[in-house]
């Protein structure tokens, strides 16, 4: 009797076309991966141009189908994942290696507004691309972008790139090579999540339109412009480029940079917070010239004067919201101080109840985390519930708290002063005392905590 062998490559096709024929009874469950190998479930799959691509539990994987690499066809908003289905169901994208970006990679990941998170974008060759146009629009659930890897010198378009993605809060763009592009309009447009923005590599020489460029980025708090080159920009084609940046305190303006009225500067609005700080005391921009940002000692001008003033006369310069430091010597910031402080009653310590009271020495970690390196100047305490905790005494031991031994001077708001560093890794110590009432006692010498609300003054930045 012969016993037939049945080649590989007849086995792979008859996968394949069980495969076939199951999917036209249902809806599509799985597919051959590339090499046809093994089967993947997935929700949707399929490939564009040489590159394979499927949705799996929530995670897209962008792959070649192929050998060691594969060229993505063209992503339109109606094929391949981006369909108006797949956008509400990604939740992250993963792009192995050897994936080519096509030349026109507009649309990419448009739309994905429950992705939070793009990897393997190092493995993405982006070097003959030259059509960015949305193609990381409205992701909105997207807080960062590692874009460090990215080949833009072939780009000529990068217009609504990052349109509407609200969420984006880190976005570095320090090695782009923008030398070829000529739209950006509508690039930065809704990024409401961004406060900073590194735009030093921009080449803008032969730019012609910025319509909109930075509209509506309303946390937007710095731009530095000083290498924008506006010489090939129409008037009414940078249109708003700065309507409802209403954070933006701080503008450098380069020896080719040239405004207009159609940008939509705005002016300062008195008492709004700045550089967390300090607070708008004039509606004029001013000059930094021979100081610095927040010292200024140039001349006030107003965002129209501004626009007057630098057209392209030749300098950089740089223009800051005049403000007041708060507080201002006798007004304090007030901050609940997280974590919570912990009070530890070290062995060997005694606490009694001599004389109806009882006290010890305990140390008092203070390390309030400021936005900048500030100085800690008093403390006050706003707390008036004392309960000291523990694993054992979960209902709070009662006590006074005070400086002096004996004394509940922060307990009746006496404030007491020392230093901090906002940024300090260790815990600034602050000798304090718990003064137990009468009938009150520690039951347990150990680690004890209480939630402490504190309303601090703060002095210069530490140098």
């Amino acid at each position: 009797m012969k016993i037939h062998v049945i080649s590989r490559r007849i086995v792979q096709m008859l996968l394949l076309l069980s495969v076939l024929i199951v999917g036209s009874m249902t809806p599509a469950i799985s597919m051959i991966v590339p090499n046809w190998q093994t089967v993947v479930h997935a929700d949707d799959n399929g490939t564009s141009g040489t590159c394979y691509w499927d949705i799996t539990n929530g995670v897209l994987t962008i792959q070649p189908t192929n050998g060691e690499s594969g060229t993505l066809g063209v992503i339109t908003t109606t094929s391949e994942w981006d369909t108006v289905a797949n956008r509400t169901t990604i939740t992250s994208v993963e792009i192995k290696p050897g994936v080519i970006a096509n030349t026109n990679s507009s649309n990419m990941f448009y739309g994905l507004e429950n992705c939070t998170e793009i990897n393997g974008l190092k493995n993405l060759n982006t070097s003959s691309v030259t059509n960015m146009s949305y193609m990381f629009a409205s992701c909105n659930a997207l807080q960062s972008l590692d874009l460090d890897d990215f080949k833009t010198n072939s780009v000529t378009t990068m217009v609504y790139m990052f349109y509407l993605s609200r969420g984006l809060e880190q976005l570095d763009l320090s090695s782009f090579d923008t030398s070829r592009v000529t739209l950006m309009s509508y690039m930065f447009y809704n990024c409401r999540g961004l406060k900073q923005l590194n735009l030093s590599s921009f080449n803008t020489s032969i730019v012609t339109s910025m319509y909109q460029m930075f509209n509506n980025c309303d946390q937007l708090q710095e731009l530095d412009l000083s290498n924008f080159d506006m010489s090939q920009v129409g008037s009414t084609l940078e249109t708003y480029m700065f309507h409802n940046c209403t954070s933006m305190w701080k503008l450098t303006l380069g020896n080719k940079f040239s405004l207009t009225t159609w940008m939509a500067l705005s002016n300062p609005v008195e008492d709004t917070l700045f550089d967390s700080f300090y607070e708008v005391n004039s509606t004029k921009w001013r000059l930094v010239g021979s100081g610095d940002a927040h010292h200024p000692q140039g001349a006030e001008l107003t965002a129209a004067e501004i626009i007057t003033q630098h057209n392209g006369q030749g300098t950089t310069d740089t223009y800051v919201w005049q403000g007041t430091r708060i507080p201002d010597g006798q007004t304090n910031v007030d901050y609940t101080i997280d974590p919570s402080y912990t009070i530890t009653i070290p062995e060997g310590i005694t606490i009694s109840n001599s004389n109806g009271k009882g006290s010890g020495d305990v140390e008092l970690g203070a390390y309030p985390k400021l936005p900048y390196n500030e100085r800690l100047i008093t403390i006050r305490v706003t707390s008036v519930a004392w309960k000291l905790t523990n694993d054992h005494d979960t209902t709070g031991v009662a006590y006074l708290f005070g400086t002096n031994e004996g004394d509940n001077d922060l307990s009746t708001g006496t404030p007491f002063t020392f230093e901090a560093n906002g940024e300090k890794a260790t815990p600034t110590v602050q000798t304090v005392y718990a003064t137990l009432p009468s009938g009150s006692e520690f039951k347990y010498a150990e680690t004890y905590t209480d939630t402490v609300n504190y309303t601090i003054s703060t002095g210069e930045p530490v140098a």
